[in-house]
């Protein structure tokens, strides 16, 4: 049977990216599905990306403790001028964002992304095929509140010990 194919944009001496897009390759290539490379240098892949001219993308999306790159990256093209060169446009999605651009607290942000993890759930604005990993180093003069998640999630609850009581580096993983 034919193999699905398609062809990856990837920036040109981004060394880390590369490494990943290889490993990507190597398990698509493993359940049918070859996956080449266009590398370019950055300018060109910049311009390239912009104008959604490639049918797949090596890109550095970074999460993070807000809702603002999800909004940079997934708002409608129409309405916001941001990240979405992907062209991805939901109505549902966009009321959830004017929401949680109005919400002013945890409890008021809670529902609303809630509701659009479901919208992104049953409407994916892109197929995410490989998640990296960052360790973080804080120093161990900062009091962390006990919380599963990254800890960049509650720096701004972060407080500073007292001078008898600090260590030196707490070392945490965030993915």
């Amino acid at each position: 049977p034919a193999r699905l194919r398609f062809t990856c944009l990837l920036p040109k001496d981004f060394t880390v990216w590369q490494r990943i897009a290889q490993e990507v390759q190597k398990d698509l290539f493993n359940i049918g599905v070859d996956m080449q490379f266009r590398v370019v240098p950055m300018e060109q892949f910049g311009d390239l990306v912009y104008a959604r001219n490639f049918e797949a993308a090596f890109i550095d999306i970074i999460s993070g403790p807000t809702p603002t790159r999800t909004y940079i990256w997934w708002r409608s093209a129409k309405a916001f001028k941001g990240r979405n060169v992907f062209g991805y446009e939901n109505p549902a999605a966009e009321h959830e964002f004017d929401i949680l651009l109005r919400s002013t607290n945890d409890a008021a942000i809670r529902s609303p992304t809630s509701r659009l993890q479901r919208i992104f759930h049953d409407d994916p604005p892109a197929v995410f095929v490989a998640w990296d990993a960052r360790a973080r180093a804080i120093n161990r003069r900062f009091v962390i509140p006990d919380d599963s998640r990254d800890p960049m999630w509650t720096l701004w609850k972060w407080t500073v010990t007292s001078p008898g009581r600090r260590k030196r580096f707490l070392i945490t993983w965030a993915s």
